[in-house]
């Protein structure tokens, strides 16, 4: 089944925009507000790039659980197709946002990012179900 017909089914199309909008702005947000918070312990502890690495990717599943659950309130089907959209959006939004932030001037495509992006798609489709798990059919 073609995207735009799952969309058809899920809801109308503006209402999926201003959703994916949402649910990236508040992830984002949520995601500076923990970056920040990590930043002050790492400087008052010395914690390791080990447990900042860890920590760096619980955020990011926090950050995509609470921007899913802004967009699929509306969705009626297939939930999990739209947390995997959201996965991939929220990837490349905060690999541009960072980099701006960073002072990078290049964006290079790597398989690090390809990795997180398959990370996310895969947190995304999972926090869709979760959301949903009082509906079956809309998180199926």
């Amino acid at each position: 089944m073609p995207l735009f017909s799952c969309i058809k089914i899920a809801m109308n199309k503006s209402s999926i925009i201003r959703g994916m909008t949402k649910g990236t702005l508040w992830a984002l947000v949520a995601t500076l507000f923990l970056v920040l918070i990590l930043a002050v312990i790492v400087k008052f502890t010395g914690i390791g790039s080990t447990a900042i690495l860890v920590t760096t990717q619980i955020i990011k599943i926090i950050a995509i659980f609470f921007g899913v659950g802004v967009l699929v309130k509306s969705v009626v089907k297939r939930a999990w197709l739209f947390g995997a959209i959201f996965g991939i959006i929220y990837t490349a939004v905060s690999f541009f946002a960072f980099s701006l932030i960073g002072g990078t001037e290049t964006f290079d495509i790597t398989t690090g990012i390809l990795a997180e992006a398959l990370f996310a798609i895969i947190v995304g489709m999972a926090s869709a179900i979760l959301v949903k798990k009082g509906s079956v059919d809309a998180a199926y």
